[in-house]
């Protein structure tokens, strides 16, 4: 948070580089551990994504990294995973020619996408408040335009899973549950924070958003645990069926 007039942030290295460095490399791995671990039944790649997870916690907790990048990221990969999710099970459908029940094809994919997404803006723009990042500040056009290469790199990262998944040969005996489960291991974390912050806002009554360190830790913190939570569920699973 930022005094009036003052242009300093809450946290001075928050967005500095070169402590970030390190998790702008991970992040492009974590990618092909979430998508292609999924879609493949990879424990080693699963067991790859839960690592870098556990990192990220420890690294908003114990080496100050920034709570609104992390929000930002997901945000980012939420975009991307929904719109390639949606185009993956429009064609799926095709060549398996199953019906989709109501709400089971990809229009309801995409309804959920934009809900979910509605509430991931939210968050992201409030972590980043948080930390002096602001539409109203002037200052969201300068730290986006800062990350427009990692972006375009996790973007081509994502057309190029979503490739090799949409023209694999074993693309039709993906099942359904499997094809969507990188957008759902998304989805659950941005729905259970918002559960989270429901609770935390009316056991403390509060009556305005709170941009505190604690509740930036809390934040990232759900965010990161129920993520974890998801990836080991998943790593199980394919533990048991292998």
């Amino acid at each position: 948070m930022q005094q009036e007039g003052n242009c300093t942030p809450l946290w001075p290295n928050t967005f500095d580089d070169h402590q970030l460095t390190s998790a702008h490399r991970l992040k492009q791995n974590q990618l092909m551990f979430d998508e292609l671990a999924i879609l493949n039944g990879s424990r080693l790649m699963l067991l790859a994504g839960i690592s870098y997870t556990l990192w990220s916690l420890h690294g908003i907790f114990w080496r100050g990294w920034s709570v609104g990048e992390v929000f930002f990221w997901m945000w980012w990969e939420l975009l991307l995973s929904g719109v390639s999710t949606t185009i993956l099970v429009h064609r799926w459908l095709r060549l398996t020619k199953q019906p989709a029940r109501p709400g089971d094809g990809a229009g309801g994919t995409a309804v959920a996408l934009l809900i979910m997404l509605f509430f991931a803006t939210l968050f992201t723009l409030l972590a980043l408040g948080a930390e002096g990042v602001s539409i109203v500040k002037g200052t969201l056009g300068g730290f986006i335009g800062a990350r427009e290469l990692n972006m375009a790199l996790i973007a081509f990262l994502f057309l190029l899973v979503h490739l090799m998944t949409a023209h694999g040969w074993r693309f039709p005996s993906i099942t359904r549950e499997q094809l969507s489960a990188p957008l759902m291991n998304r989805l659950w974390p941005v729905l259970g924070l918002y559960l989270v912050l429901i609770c935390d806002h009316h056991w403390h009554g509060r009556h305005e958003l709170d941009t505190s360190h604690a509740h930036q830790l809390l934040m990232g913190g759900s965010l990161l645990g129920l993520k974890l939570l998801l990836e080991v569920r998943q790593w199980l699973k394919v533990r048991v069926q292998a």
